[in-house]
């Protein structure tokens, strides 16, 4: 599995996050254990390839495989109004029209 932090965007693999532990004070043992970037300490997510320009982005940012700038690109006003229009289940629709292109 492909990750990517949160805070400074490095992309790693499995087994490669570094695990800090916390104890926020306590010498009894009690302690808080987590996983974060190996690079900055930061949270991360899972990371997903963008359908159209291959870069890796955290899963939760795209919409049907497609980042903000790729869907910029090819959601335009007319193909909008035609997926709108089209059908009842547009959400469906869009998701078809964005990637029929990549299979061409």
């Amino acid at each position: 599995m492909t990750y990517i932090c949160d805070n400074c965007s490095h992309i790693f693999e499995e087994g490669e996050q570094r695990t800090v532990t916390e104890t926020h004070g306590f010498s009894d043992g009690l302690a808080e254990r987590f996983e974060v970037c190996p690079v900055c300490g930061g949270t991360y997510s899972e990371a997903k390839r963008c359908n159209g320009c291959n870069e890796w982005h955290s899963e939760g940012v795209l919409c049907f495989g497609w980042c903000t700038d790729c869907l910029k690109d090819r959601l335009t006003p007319d193909r909008a109004l035609t997926i709108l229009t089209r059908s009842d289940d547009w959400m469906d629709d869009l998701a078809e029209m964005l990637n029929e292109e990549v299979k061409r």
